[in-house]
């Protein structure tokens, strides 16, 4: 996957121009002519087209086993926790299954798989394929308004603010819980809450209280609570937040949605603007799988999907360039739709 996405970097014409690499060694442990090394590694980096935004992502989990050979080790074996990875060996498996073919041959067909997407994306990108004209961005614009108990604004400043605070932060160090199975929607509604108001910048402690009071918040539609907490389907999952805050007419958090089940490549970059969130699927079909929340565009002047940065959980990712998530949810497969937050009303 590695080689595949520096390949689809290069093909775009995206780099890096720093990386810094801090590994954290858990364990190692000796066992006769073997080495078993666990660690997590920390990356902090800049991409090429965002020189003035720093990028990370931290606690990727590594597993390797060395042998000796002669006067040095080999490494034998290489396994990680990295979630991104999962779809790949997914794939892989699959094809063991249903074929009578070998590993190597499985993970060969898979890579060309996945090359292939992405080299289509890249040309289109490049101008070279043309969007359908049968399918124009489909919008979803709320419904009438109603009488609101009182209105705020959305402040996409302060929403990411929350997202670089939190994005990599550790589990104790977070004031919301942490979903089980996948925090990656549980995340964007806390910079959505965040973005109206929730989020007192500089005082944590009225911050916490919000939380606590279910200030911006309605209560058992789309709440969370503190550490040890939980929220409602609307708050933790991608398709129900999607279909709350397009639909939304009466208290909480209103969006205009965007581009739904239509591929990302109907919706233009320079509609981006950092404060939208976003969600992906791999595929014309099924639920979108990952949300995640632009922290940094060029807004209306944005004219490549690779001058978009986007923050998110599992795994836990600051300033993400928006190329590479394309890459990973299916090159030209990937399915993209996009929520921009209006003004709303909420009890308190």
């Amino acid at each position: 996957m590695h080689e595949i996405f520096v390949e689809g970097n290069k093909l775009v014409g995206l780099s890096y121009t720093t990386y810094k690499v801090d590994l954290d060694y858990q364990e190692i442990a000796y066992a006769k002519d073997a080495v078993n090394v666990g660690l997590l590694m920390n990356c902090a980096y800049t991409y090429s087209t965002t020189p003035d935004a720093d990028s990370s992502m931290s606690n990727i989990g590594y597993r390797f086993k060395l042998v000796q050979q002669n006067d040095g080790y080999k490494i034998t074996s290489i396994e990680s926790d990295f979630s991104e990875f999962d779809p790949f060996k997914e794939s892989v498996e699959e094809k063991l299954t249903s074929s009578r073919i070998s590993k190597a041959e499985a993970i060969h067909q898979t890579a060309e798989e996945w090359a292939q997407n992405i080299r289509d994306a890249a040309q289109y990108i490049s101008g070279k394929l043309q969007a359908s004209e049968e399918n124009p961005p489909a919008s979803i614009e709320p419904a009438s308004e109603v009488t609101p108990m009182a209105t705020y604004s959305f402040n996409r400043m302060l929403a990411r603010n929350w997202a670089h605070r939190f994005a990599e932060s550790s589990e104790s160090e977070r004031f919301f819980y942490t979903a089980s199975g996948g925090d990656c929607t549980n995340f964007v509604s806390q910079c959505i809450w965040a973005g109206y108001g929730g989020y007192v910048e500089g005082n944590d402690t009225q911050t916490k209280n919000n939380i606590r009071n279910r200030v911006r918040m309605v209560n058992n539609v789309w709440q969370a609570g503190a550490i040890g907490g939980g929220g409602t389907p609307n708050w933790e999952t991608a398709k129900h937040l999607w279909n709350y805050v397009t639909a939304n007419t009466g208290n909480g958090p209103r969006a205009t949605g965007t581009n739904n089940n239509q591929p990302y490549y109907n919706l233009s970059p320079s509609t981006i603007y950092y404060g939208n969130a976003l969600q992906v699927r791999r595929g014309s079909s099924g639920d979108y799988g990952h949300s995640v929340f632009v922290t940094y565009s060029l807004d209306s002047s944005t004219t490549e999907y690779n001058q978009v940065l986007v923050s998110q959980h599992t795994p836990n990712l600051y300033n993400r360039n928006l190329w590479e998530l394309i890459q990973t949810w299916g090159g030209n497969n990937c399915y993209l739709r996009k929520m921009s937050f209006n003004s709303a009303s909420f009890s308190s």
